[in-house]
């Protein structure tokens, strides 16, 4: 059910497994979370170098050591990668790495990762998205306009639509006050009815004296 995959993309975004590693890059314990990250059982990771995490292009360019003698010689810091899983799937992770001592004596380098795949295509959706919804509301050559289905008041429009209409001062105002015709109201009461998107010529008043006539594409969204 929706629920459930709902619920699954939330803990693998909480979800964080648990390594500890020695000063060489063997794993030597696992601490496994509720969902696993990587695939590996704790059987099968037990005594593996931590470089098994790393795709192929980072081990040639000796990322992994580079990573073990940051971590050695700061004693904890984070960084993000792509690591890859038991079943050679990539993945974008969150790492973090924290050396661990007792009475002064290292006992290992706890590193911990997160999954964050999911978040990284949430953020790109959402700026592709932003970047059409730019490109079309700011278009030099076509008027955009947003308006409140229940009374047609203008949301938001560009500077097209502004100079179209002859009006500088447009937000806040009613589009339903620059139609010449009641018919072309009318077509509005259907389009809003009907929910559905609709291309017609209308005849807008822009001052006293001076109309114009338009071809509009309208459509019916929710936020």
């Amino acid at each position: 059910s929706k629920q459930d995959k709902e619920e699954i993309i939330r803990n693998v975004l909480t979800n964080i497994e648990e390594y500890w590693i020695d000063v060489n890059g063997h794993i030597f314990a696992l601490r496994e979370g509720g969902i696993p990250i990587t695939g590996y059982s704790m059987s099968e990771i037990i005594g593996k170098h931590f470089s098994l995490l790393y795709p192929d292009e980072a081990i040639q360019q000796q990322q992994p050591e580079q990573d073990l003698h940051y971590a050695i010689k700061a004693k904890k810091f984070e960084t993000d990668g792509v690591r890859i899983k038991k079943n050679k799937m990539k993945f974008l992770a969150k790492i973090q790495y924290e050396m661990m001592t007792k009475q002064n004596e290292s006992v290992g380098i706890r590193m911990t990762l997160q999954d964050t795949t999911y978040k990284a295509i949430q953020n790109h959706t959402i700026k592709q998205l932003e970047s059409q919804y730019d490109s079309l509301f700011h278009n030099r050559f076509i008027g955009v306009l947003t308006v409140r289905d229940t009374d047609l008041r203008i949301l938001m429009a560009n500077m097209k639509a502004r100079e179209i209409l002859g009006d500088q001062h447009i937000k806040k105002k009613y589009f339903h006050t620059y139609l010449k015709e009641k018919e072309s109201l009318d077509k509005f009461d259907r389009l809003i009815a009907n929910r559905q998107a609709d291309d017609f010529e209308v005849q807008l008043t822009k001052s006293p004296g001076n109309t114009c006539w338009v071809c509009m594409r309208c459509s019916h969204y929710s936020e």
